[in-house]
């Protein structure tokens, strides 16, 4: 179908882990290069980090060798660990409107480090967004 046919191609989503996002200019790379992909979702920096990618398999897969080539070239080895854990195809709507970055951060004094995530807000997240399932998924094999 060429441009303006009222169609929109299929949507798919990817759920990706990552022991730990925390690079400023990374973070604003990666949320920058995800809206220039078009594709809509949240990355959750911190520790662990978390980021969902919904758009055409076209545009996330291009973002992801994009993401791996470019936007982590400048990361040490050892901080590039990047699990994709769910993948969703033929999704009906996309979930989040644009990409974001969504921060959930464990209250002063709970944790000795300041980065951690709050993983109980990432959950009452997503099941705001009706995305509940894919937190277990998520964290089934990532903890």
């Amino acid at each position: 179908e060429g441009e303006g046919s009222g169609q929109e191609e299929a949507i798919e989503r990817t759920w990706i882990w990552f022991i730990g996002f925390y690079t400023k200019s990374i973070i604003r790379s990666f949320v920058a290069s995800c809206r220039e992909w078009q594709l809509s979702g949240f990355l959750m920096p911190g520790k662990p980090a978390v980021a969902l990618l919904e758009g055409t398999g076209e545009n996330i897969r291009a973002f992801l060798r994009e993401c791996r080539t470019q936007l982590f070239a400048t990361v040490p080895r050892a901080g590039r660990k990047m699990t994709i854990v769910m993948e969703e195809s033929a999704c009906t709507d996309r979930k989040f409107a644009e990409f974001s970055e969504t921060r959930f951060v464990c209250d002063a004094g709970s944790h000795k480090r300041k980065d951690m995530s709050a993983l109980d807000q990432l959950q009452q997240y997503l099941i705001e967004k009706d995305c509940e399932y894919a937190f277990f998924e998520i964290f089934k094999y990532c903890t």
